[in-house]
């Protein structure tokens, strides 16, 4: 994507510029976003405090040059095209109850439960047997257990394969994002285990393809394949009728998840208002998942690539307010995250603070020369990565915020770095006596 950008003082500023970088890393900020849309005085006044200039991009905003002129560039989003109802969001209702360690000793038995229980599932599918709808509801609450007492270590699991079954991962991987919005939003907890069920099945009516169209990503078939696969919505839909006992709820969660706010979603083209809150939510995790974990390894982008990817399609793709909580919800670097370090070394985040999702908790992996450490270090880039003099001062709230020792650059993409998550993951999750930082070593 095209970017013009130019740089001006933070005095020149004014409402309807695109800030898309600033004179110091945006974790110095309170801006949760890498890019910004000025539409309030006060954020300008907020800016002032942090930076002497900016850089703006005259193709997603309003140009310096034509400032004079009361020109207002590109709008950074479509404006709302179809009826929807406003989200009721309860941001608040669910508090973190413990923390990172202690929710893996449970975390990581309910990461077994789930993955015994979609192998159990799909067998009996392929069998042609009947399955039963308790284990799944089981593994679905407990899903929404762990991610309501502490939102990282789900989907910090959620990131290491252990076995080559890609539905099986999607499916466990997507219920977790779905999890971790419907948490942000304050959804009643029926509702969280409603969708979180609904994302284990949604994809189970794929079982019925053939293999040569369930092996590829959606958007490699051609038109003849693409209408065989966008049956398995409807095949999803009736074979999950056939569970005894299952709550007929989900079914207008799986059967429009695939629909899109601009109606140019599946099966029906859907839009705006005619789409169920929940089924709106799975369809943005499981695209969110797609983007960050396709089939094809190779395509995959970072996720702080997908959240700026979902942020221009808003109000197309999926309603604005949806988008922004999700973003909010997930940060840039969700935990499990692989990011680069400015020391050039690798690391894995582990856990985020909704105050200060750009300076998590992180596990350092590689040195600078991308080596992988005999022993793995943990860091807190607020805690552990600033001088005590920088400390003071932001305690001080000093008018230009120091920068951090250590701090995040970027975040890398799947393909990009053969990083083994499961040793990573040995480390983090299995006990042991030796303890190092926050978590424990074997």
């Amino acid at each position: 994507m095209e970017v013009v950008e130019h740089k001006i003082p933070i005095g020149d500023l004014k409402i309807g510029m695109y800030v898309s970088r600033l004179d110091r890393p945006w974790l110095e900020t309170p801006f949760k976003i890498q890019g910004l849309m000025i539409k309030h005085h006060e954020e300008i006044l907020q800016l002032e405090k942090y930076c002497d200039h900016v850089f703006v991009d005259v193709l997603k905003g309003r140009s310096p040059a034509d400032a004079k002129n009361n020109y207002i560039g590109r709008k950074p989003a479509p404006p709302p095209k179809y009826a929807f109802t406003p989200m009721d969001v309860r941001h608040g209702t669910y508090r973190e109850a413990v923390n990172f360690e202690e929710e893996s000793k449970n975390a990581n038995q309910v990461s077994d439960d789930v993955n015994k229980a979609l192998t159990t599932i799909t067998q009996q599918i392929s069998r042609g047997s009947a399955f039963e709808e308790k284990p799944v509801r089981n593994v679905a609450s407990n899903i929404v257990s762990s991610v309501i007492r502490n939102p990282d270590v789900m989907a910090w699991l959620t990131r290491v394969r252990l076995t080559d079954d890609y539905l099986h991962h999607h499916s466990i991987r997507c219920s977790v994002w779905a999890a971790l919005l419907g948490r942000h939003i304050g959804l009643r907890r029926l509702d969280l285990e409603l969708l979180t069920q609904a994302m284990l099945l949604k994809d189970i009516g794929k079982t019925r393809l053939p293999d040569e169209i369930i092996s590829k990503d959606e958007r490699s078939l051609n038109t003849e394949q693409r209408v065989i696969y966008r049956k398995h919505v409807a095949m999803s839909v009736q074979l999950i009728r056939q569970i005894s006992g299952i709550n007929p709820k989900i079914f207008p969660i799986i059967g429009a998840h695939r629909e899109r706010y601009d109606g140019s979603g599946y099966p029906r083209q859907l839009k705006g208002d005619s789409i169920p809150l929940l089924a709106i939510i799975g369809g943005l995790a499981t695209y969110y998942d797609e983007l960050t974990n396709p089939r094809d390894i190779r395509t995959s982008i970072s996720p702080s690539s997908a959240v700026n990817l979902l942020y221009e399609k808003r109000n197309t793709l999926f309603q604005e307010d949806i988008v922004v909580e999700f973003i909010q919800a997930l940060g840039l670097y969700p935990a499990g995250s692989i990011v680069e370090l400015n020391t050039g070394e690798l690391a894995v985040v582990v856990e985020q603070y909704s105050e200060r999702r750009l300076r998590p908790r992180i596990v350092v992996v590689t040195d600078k020369q991308k080596t992988p450490l005999a022993n793995m270090k943990s860091v807190d880039l607020l805690e552990d990565a600033l001088a005590p003099q920088e400390k003071q001062q932001l305690d001080k709230k000093s008018k230009r915020a120091k920068l951090p020792l250590v701090y995040i650059v970027r975040d890398l993409h799947q393909d990009e770095y053969p990083l083994d998550l499961l040793r990573v993951k040995e480390k983090l999750f299995i006990p042991n006596k030796k303890r190092f930082g926050f978590f424990s070593f074997k």
